[in-house]
C-alpha cells in the first residue's frame, strides 16, 4: 500500500458495482473496503451510514482495506493480506484501538512485518505478523510494504563489503556479505531512501538480512562462470610465463610472441556473445606465432588478464640483456613497441603499458593527466604513432606537406612548447623536467629529438598544446575535452565509444557505479578516476586497470598507496597517515626518478621512450596497485569532496 493514498477528489459512486454510469462524487474521506471482484464499496464515516456503494478499484491507490473505525475490520489471513514492515525508528503507538488516542509514547520496534487491518485518515491499525494478538494503531508514513521477489535463481556475493542490514532504514549488521557465498532474492522493500532487499544464504532456514540494490552486488551464474574460467585461465597463463622467464635469446622471444597470439585469439572468443572461454585440457602450451599468419583480430584483453598479459609484452620490449643473446636478423620495428616486430602489442590487445609520470620530460610532478590518458588511450586500442599522426594533422592545419616541411614543423613547434613550459613555471617544479636533468636551455636541442624518443605521453602534452597553444588544457583533459580528446585519434569517433563523466562530490562510490565501472570494463572499455591525496585536497588522477572482491585495480602514474591513508584525515596517499606531500620521497611509496643528468645523448635520458619501456622496480611503484574498498568506504568527506572526486567512462560500442 502507498503511504499516499487519499481518496481521488474526482472518484465517483455507483449504486451497483456492474454500472459504469457515475451518480455523484465520493466524499473525499470516504473509507474503502477492497472485494473479490477488484470492486470496493464505500461507507461513509460522517452521520447515517448510508447504502452500500460501489466504486470501480481503479480509482484506489495500493489499499488492502479500510473500515470505519466504529467496526471491528474483517481481518484477512496472514497469506491473504500484504506484510509490511516498520522503517521508522519513531513509529509512535498511538492506542490499540481508536486511531484518535493520544500517542502512548510507546514504539512498535523497527522492522517488525505486520498486516494492516484497519486503516482512518493518515493512521493505520497493524497487527504483528509474528503474534496475531498484537494490535496498535501508528502513522501510516511508519511503514513501508514489502513485495515477494519471486526469483528462484541463486545469486554470488561478488564483494566483500556489502553492507548487510537488520531491516530497512535500520541499524547495520557486524555482517557482511560472504564472498562468492550463493544467496537468494526474497523480499524487496522501497523505502523513500533505497530499495531493500532481503536476502537468504543457500541452505539456511533464516533470511541473512537486507542489502541495498542486489543487482549491483549479486553476480548471476554467467557473471561467475566469467570470473571462475578467467581465473583459471590467469593460473595458466602465469605457469607459462614461469617457463619464459627460464628461456634465453631467440627462444625466449618466439615463445612470448606465441603465447601473446595465443591471448589474442583467446580474447577474441571471450569477447563473444554468449562467451567461449578457454579449453586449458586443449590448449597449445607452446604456440607458435608469425605476422603473415596472425592477423589483428581487433580485439581486447580482459581486464582480469592485463596485469598478466603485461607481463609477457614487457619481454618483447628492449631490454640490453635479452638483445645480446638474440641472434635474429634484423626486423622492423615500430617505436613504443615491440623490440622483435613492428607490433605494438599494447595498443593491439589493449593492454596499457604502465606509465610512471616520473621520467615526463613535461612537468613531472603535474602530468598524472597525460600519463592515465596515454594508458587510456591504450586500453582503447590507440598507440603512440596514432598520436604521432593526430599530431601531423594539426601541423599540416590541412595543407600538404613534405617530409622535410614536416619535420621543420616539428622543431619549430616543439621547440616553442618546450620553451612555454619552463616560461610559464610557476615555481621549479614546473618546469621542463622539473627540478632534475638542468634542460632549461637545451629546448633547441631537444625539439631534434622530440618525435623520435619522446613517450606517448609527452607527445599527448604537446598535441593539447597544439589545440589552443596553452598549456592548461593538460588539466582539461578529462572536463572540457573529455568527449573530444583526442579528436583525431580513432576512438573518439563518436561509433566506437560513448564518454560519461561523474561528479562524485561529497559522495562516496556507490554500488551502482561500482557495478558500471565492472560493466565498462568487461565490455573492453576504460575507466579513470581522480582521487584526492592530500588528506583533505588536492587531485590527482589513476587508470584503472581491473575490479576484484578487494578493491579496484589502478595504474597509478604517481606510485603505490599508504594503506592507512584516509581522505578526511591529516595525511597523504604516497606518505601516510599525519604525513604530508613533503614526506614522500622518504615514505617509499612514490616512483623513483632514473636520469642521467649529465648525459649529453638525449637518447640515453630517463624521459625517452625505450627508458619507459624499461624501468626499475622501484620506477614501477604504482604498476597494478589495489585501491581498497575500505579506503575508499572509510574516508570521510571534506570541503565538499570526498576521496574520489570524479570518474571517467569510456565505454565501447
Amino acid at each position: 500500500m502507498s503511504k499516499d493514498f487519499l481518496n481521488r477528489q474526482n472518484s465517483y459512486f455507483t449504486n451497483n458495482p456492474y454500472d459504469d454510469e457515475p451518480q455523484h462524487k465520493i466524499d473525499p474521506v470516504a473509507q474503502l473496503k477492497e472485494l473479490k471482484d477488484n470492486r470496493v464499496r464505500y461507507w461513509g464515516i460522517f452521520g447515517e451510514l448510508p447504502p452500500i456503494q460501489y466504486q470501480s478499484a481503479e480509482n484506489v491507490t495500493d489499499i488492502d482495506s479500510q473500515t470505519n473505525s466504529q467496526t471491528e475490520p474483517e481481518t484477512e489471513s496472514e497469506t491473504e493480506s500484504d506484510v509490511y514492515i516498520i522503517t521508522d525508528s519513531e513509529a509512535i503507538i498511538r492506542s490499540d484501538t481508536e486511531p484518535h488516542d493520544e500517542k502512548t509514547g510507546n514504539k512498535i520496534p523497527l522492522g517488525t512485518k505486520v498486516i494492516i487491518i484497519d486503516s482512518y485518515n493518515e493512521k493505520t491499525r497493524v497487527q504483528y505478523v509474528n503474534n496475531a494478538d498484537t494490535k496498535y494503531w501508528t502513522s501510516t508514513s511508519n511503514i513501508d510494504i514489502i513485495t515477494p521477489v519471486n526469483d528462484n535463481n541463486l545469486y554470488t556475493a561478488f564483494y566483500n563489503d556489502i553492507i548487510v542490514y537488520s531491516n530497512p532504514e535500520g541499524e547495520k549488521k557486524e555482517d557482511k556479505l560472504e564472498v562468492n557465498k550463493k544467496y537468494f532474492v526474497l523480499n524487496k522493500c522501497e523505502t523513500a531512501k533505497n530499495k531493500f532487499y532481503e536476502i537468504k544464504k543457500e541452505g539456511s532456514e533464516n533470511p541473512v538480512g537486507w542489502i541495498i540494490d542486489y543487482e549491483y552486488v549479486l553476480y548471476d551464474k554467467n557473471s561467475i562462470d566469467r570470473e571462475d574460467k578467467l581465473s583459471k585461465f590467469k593460473d595458466w597463463l602465469k605457469e607459462r610465463l614461469t617457463e619464459a622467464q627460464a628461456k634465453t635469446g631467440d627462444d625466449k622471444i618466439k615463445f612470448v610472441q606465441g603465447i601473446l597470439g595465443l591471448i589474442e585469439k583467446e580474447s577474441a572468443k571471450i569477447a563473444k556473445n554468449p562467451p567461449e572461454f578457454p579449453n586449458l585440457e586443449t590448449l597449445d602450451k607452446n604456440p607458435t606465432y608469425s605476422e603473415t599468419n596472425n592477423p589483428d583480430l581487433n580485439t581486447y584483453v580482459p581486464h582480469e588478464l592485463i596485469s598478466i598479459t603485461r607481463s609477457f609484452i614487457n619481454i618483447t620490449e628492449f631490454t640490453p640483456e635479452i638483445n645480446e643473446d638474440t641472434e635474429s636478423e634484423e626486423v622492423e620495428t615500430v617505436i613504443g613497441g615491440s623490440r622483435y616486430s613492428k607490433i605494438d602489442w599494447n595498443s593491439r590487445l589493449g593492454v596499457p603499458q604502465y606509465r610512471t609520470q616520473s621520467d615526463n620530460l613535461s612537468i613531472p610532478e603535474a602530468t598524472c593527466n597525460v600519463t592515465t590518458m596515454a594508458m587510456t588511450l591504450e586500453r582503447l586500442g590507440n598507440s603512440r604513432q596514432d598520436v604521432i599522426n593526430a599530431i601531423e594533422t594539426k601541423l599540416k592545419n590541412g595543407e600538404e606537406k613534405t617530409d622535410e616541411q614536416l619535420k621543420t614543423l616539428w622543431e619549430e613547434k616543439s621547440k616553442v612548447y618546450l620553451e612555454k613550459i619552463t616560461s610559464d613555471a610557476g615555481s621549479s617544479y614546473q618546469k621542463l623536467r622539473g627540478n632534475n636533468g638542468g634542460l632549461v636551455g637545451k629546448e633547441d636541442d631537444l625539439s631534434k629529438k622530440f618525435k623520435e624518443i619522446a613517450q606517448m605521453e609527452d607527445l599527448l602534452d604537446f598535441y593539447l598544446y597544439l589545440k589552443t597553444s596553452s598549456l592548461s588544457n593538460r588539466y582539461s583533459i578529462f572536463d572540457t575535452y573529455k568527449d573530444s580528446i583526442p579528436e583525431d585519434i580513432e576512438p573518439s569517433v563518436e561509433d566506437k565509444y560513448a564518454t560519461e563523466k561523474i561528479n562524485l562530490g561529497k559522495n562516496k562510490l556507490s554500488t551502482k557505479q561500482r557495478h558500471k565501472i565492472k560493466t565498462i570494463l568487461d565490455g573492453g572499455g576504460a575507466v579513470v578516476l581522480s582521487v584526492n591525496h592530500k588528506g583533505t585536497e588536492g587531485s590527482h588522477i589513476l587508470n584503472v586497470q581491473s575490479i576484484n572482491s578487494d578493491g579496484i585495480i589502478v595504474d597509478d602514474p604517481y606510485g603505490k598507496h599508504a594503506q592507512d591513508y584516509r581522505f578526511g584525515e591529516t595525511g597523504d596517499l604516497f606518505a601516510g597517515k599525519n604525513k604530508s606531500n613533503s614526506d614522500r620521497e622518504s615514505a617509499g611509496y612514490k616512483n623513483v626518478v632514473h636520469d642521467k643528468v649529465s648525459e649529453t645523448d638525449y637518447t640515453k635520458r630517463d624521459f625517452t621512450v625505450e627508458a619507459g619501456q624499461n624501468l626499475e622496480d622501484d620506477e614501477l611503484r604504482g604498476n597494478s596497485i589495489l585501491l581498497k574498498y575500505e579506503m575508499i568506504n572509510d574516508s570521510k568527506a571534506s570541503s565538499g569532496n570526498n576521496f574520489i572526486y570524479y570518474l571517467v567512462l569510456y565505454e565501447k560500442k
